[in-house]
């Protein structure tokens, strides 16, 4: 209830997004302080990165290459770069769902105290004759560990690496150079 008497009060709050969008934004914002854009035609930019790397920032689509920008539907590091070259306000490009009239909006119904007695499931569903979860079967084969996580999301390489001569990019039997010593 602490919760959510907490968010009936962020009424007033004069930020256009939400907490949550607004710190991923400002933690975006201080990464992408050291890249380089270079504008192309149809508001597209290449988003240079000292690394090496580069994506391809499409504002009027609302697409990175990166991916995070569709996945999120908050702007990237690269689509703050493009915007700060472009002198746009990168808050413009924030999807409706994180905005803070959307955020009042989901809590301005009341919610009712509940006693914890009342979660009684046993006496409830045999009254009501309310059915359980369905029993799932066992799936065949071996189960995922986890999920194929983009290069971006974990922080690893996840290109192969050559055990010939240590490289990246290749395997042993495709490898084309000499042994490293």
């Amino acid at each position: 209830m602490d919760t959510f008497a907490k968010r009936m009060r962020s009424k007033g709050l004069s930020d256009k997004v939400s907490n949550f969008a607004k710190t991923f934004l400002d933690k975006e914002y201080i990464e992408s302080r050291r890249f380089f854009v270079y504008e192309s035609v149809g508001g597209r930019y290449q988003v240079m990165i000292p690394d090496g790397e580069s994506h391809i920032v499409h504002l009027e689509k609302k697409t990175c290459t990166c991916g995070v920008f569709q996945d999120r539907l908050l702007p990237c590091r690269h689509v703050i770069s493009a915007c700060r070259h472009r002198t746009d306000d990168p808050y413009t490009y924030v999807d409706g769902y994180y905005s803070r009239l959307t955020y009042v909006y989901t809590y301005q119904m009341g919610m009712l105290p509940i006693r914890k007695e009342d979660f009684d499931l046993d006496v409830l569903d045999a009254a009501e004759g309310v059915c359980g979860p369905p029993i799932l079967a066992k799936q065949r084969g071996r189960p995922k560990k986890r999920r194929f996580r983009r290069k971006e999301e974990d922080g690893r390489d996840t290109r192969k690496k050559c055990t010939h001569c240590g490289e990246r990019g290749h395997n042993r039997r495709s490898c084309k150079n000499a042994a490293a010593v």
